[in-house]
């Protein structure tokens, strides 16, 4: 898989993940499964760091809104390691999310409000740094 390959889905993953987490946040809220003022706690929570992650997509996609076409268009594949590592980080920091937000809606392991932000930070510490370094590296804009 090329570079320009894997880039153009791991956006999309990105990009399908962030919208999916807010949706179950207000799906669950709708469903009665969070009070008020327990959601907007996670929003408040959640949409810098996600506005964050989405800037650096939506800043590349604007950047590069039109194919360069080269008669020796040269590209590389992408490690099988490289592949994996991003997937997994980028599964794993999602998958946590949803399940902490699960759980909180269930009352299960996670009870209180307090717990869920403190959960929020958690999986946010863990992961953050490591989805930025993917962010910046897979979306960085190229010099025209």
């Amino acid at each position: 898989m090329t570079e320009a390959q894997y880039r153009y889905k791991i956006a999309i993953i990105i990009l399908s993940a962030n919208i999916s987490v807010f949706i179950l946040i207000i799906a669950l809220y709708a469903f009665g499964a969070f009070l008020p003022k327990e959601t907007v706690a996670i929003l408040q929570l959640l949409v810098p760091i996600k506005s964050t992650y989405m800037t650096a997509l939506v800043k590349y996609v604007i950047e590069n809104k039109y194919e360069i076409t080269r008669e020796k268009n040269i590209s590389f594949q992408l490690s099988k390691l490289y592949i994996s590592t991003t997937v997994i980080i980028i599964s794993c920091h999602i998958i946590f999310l949803i399940i902490s937000i699960i759980m909180f809606a269930c009352n299960q392991v996670i009870t209180d409000l307090h717990a869920m932000k403190a959960s929020i930070v958690v999986i946010e510490t863990l992961f953050g740094a490591y989805i930025g370094i993917i962010i910046s590296d897979m979306f960085k804009v190229e010099k025209k």
